[in-house]
């Protein structure tokens, strides 16, 4: 039953992560399209006001859609050269205190952005008068993800601590 669960989490977690790659692979050719457009309107001295906007509000969705991504394959920044040397135990008990940790700041985060959210709602854009809430969403959903992956790792990781799984590196 636990292991029917894993594997559905991870499948999960995987598609999340794939929808994300494609929406940022998107963006980042949205993003370009845009700056190349601007810039051979302005040989011909055409201005596009909304292309600003909407490239910060592609940079954005963009740059949380690869957090979600970098979190899930465990891409980001770690420096694992003193906790090489320790047990196999502490190294996982130090992962569990890390997880924990990242989960209270996500949930943090998460309930902080919900609060601002509802305070902004009414806002919109100054060009394409889109309501701020499209691009609030961005954190708030990259946040949700990576604190759902890290329950996972946590759960994974207590697992492994009573030796009844491996620890994925």
């Amino acid at each position: 039953m636990l292991k029917n669960i894993d594997k559905a989490l991870d499948k999960f977690f995987s598609v999340v992560s794939r929808i994300c790659e494609c929406m940022g692979i998107i963006g980042l050719i949205g993003i370009m399209i845009m700056l190349v457009t601007q810039t051979v309107l302005q040989w011909f001295k055409v201005s596009v006001l909304w292309s600003d906007e909407f490239v910060s509000f592609l940079n954005i969705w963009v740059v949380f859609t690869a957090a979600s991504v970098v979190s899930h394959e465990k891409k980001h920044v770690k420096v694992d050269f003193f906790t090489e040397m320790m047990p196999k135990k502490v190294q996982i008990l130090l992962d569990m205190v890390i997880s924990v940790l990242i989960i209270y700041t996500c949930y943090h985060f998460f309930k902080g952005g919900i609060v601002f959210v509802n305070n902004t709602k009414n806002i919109t854009t100054n060009i394409l008068d889109l309501p701020m809430i499209s691009m609030y969403c961005a954190p708030l959903i990259a946040i949700a993800f990576m604190g759902l992956m890290q329950i996972k790792d946590f759960i994974d990781l207590f697992a492994a601590l009573l030796n009844r799984k491996e620890v994925k590196e």
